[in-house]
């Protein structure tokens, strides 16, 4: 019942089987007969979140030693690092800025530590009578 080689069907390079022109991949042996070509979408972006989130982290670092300067850039940091990653764990948002998210949470935990450092040490200093 073979009818022959229509115009449209070419044979795959590896077993032979007669597949569309248009097919990307043999459905007998599985062969890829076409390259997929990718496109830069939307979604391969970097989130400005991550982004705001990384920046917003590194500024908090020197602000940390600053009376309370660093947690006003260290808690954006942390909260759009996070939401950033959750969007990205439920494919909402591209991974690409994933290490963007952490860094900005590391930083902007780093500052907020820091200004908890800083404030022990002075109520350390305050009751020894400095």
């Amino acid at each position: 019942m073979n009818q022959g080689k229509k115009p449209d069907e070419i044979y795959c390079q590896s077993c032979g089987n007669l597949i569309s022109e248009k097919a990307v991949m043999c459905p007998k042996c599985g062969f890829m007969a076409k390259s997929i070509p990718r496109t830069v979408t939307i979604g391969d972006r970097i989130n400005p979140m991550a982004i705001i989130s990384l920046i917003t982290g590194i500024v908090s670092l020197p602000c940390g030693w600053l009376w309370g300067a660093g947690i006003v850039f260290a808690i954006p940091a942390i909260i759009l690092g996070i939401l950033d990653l959750r969007n990205i764990n439920k494919c909402k948002s591209s991974s690409r800025g994933k290490g963007f998210d952490i860094a900005g949470i590391v930083c902007g935990g780093l500052s907020i530590f820091s200004f908890i450092i800083v404030i022990v040490l002075f109520l350390i200093g305050i009751s020894s009578g400095y």
